[in-house]
């Protein structure tokens, strides 16, 4: 969504005594916005698939919010620069197991939170990360990183080095089954909840303008 300048001006004059909170906003006063945590955030005028100020990629805009990506390979350690096969997204014996809650939202981040009360591996993992000064990543659902591929894949983006192999997403399938999707092709699989994938967390850009 794209605000005109005039617009921005009156936002901004009318909540001169207040911090408002708007995701997913291009402007031009740039230099008066801060995430909603407080550090730096991307601006929405890099190009899609390039770096943002926190370190993260801007993957562009789907369901009117805007989507950065973490660096390949980031743990409590930093970011490596390379993926690798990490953490179940249920595994055996959990009750994500074997049970069907109905994780199937395109809100990738209330599907995470479901997955993290129950033990899932891959949503804590998300949830757990702390980079580029964010501690709000989350695991896609299916429905969004099949439009942030879409939008990596057509602006040319290298800078998130994904390898062609099938990531995990926070989308249940049955109470045994998930769906993971490949980062680089866009293809989909539904695979077992106990095998081990490869993980990307993403999270929405959300600006605070205050005076």
């Amino acid at each position: 969504m794209r605000f005109t300048l005039s617009f921005l001006m009156l936002l901004m004059s009318s909540c001169r005594n207040a911090n408002v909170v708007v995701s997913g906003i291009r402007s031009e006063f740039s230099g008066r916005m801060t995430s909603a945590d407080g550090h730096a955030e991307c601006l929405g005028t890099e190009a899609v698939g390039g770096f943002c100020p926190d370190g993260s990629i801007y993957l562009g805009t789907a369901f009117s919010t805007m989507y950065a990506v973490t660096q390949a390979g980031c743990d409590a350690g930093g970011c490596t620069g390379s993926d690798y096969i990490s953490t179940f997204w249920a595994p055996p014996g959990s009750p994500l197991s074997y049970t069907n809650f109905g994780i199937n939202s395109v809100n990738g981040f209330s599907n995470t939170n479901t997955m993290a009360l129950n033990s899932s591996g891959a949503a804590m993992y998300c949830q757990g990360l702390n980079t580029g000064g964010h501690t709000d990543w989350y695991l896609p659902s299916q429905q969004e990183m099949a439009a942030l591929i879409l939008n990596y894949n057509s602006a040319g983006g290298t800078a998130a080095n994904f390898v062609n192999q099938f990531y995990w997403t926070s989308s249940e399938t049955g109470s045994l089954t998930a769906n993971r999707v490949n980062w680089v092709t866009g293809g989909v699989q539904n695979t077992n909840k106990a095998s081990a994938n490869y993980l990307r967390c993403i999270r929405q850009v959300t600006y605070i303008f205050s005076n």
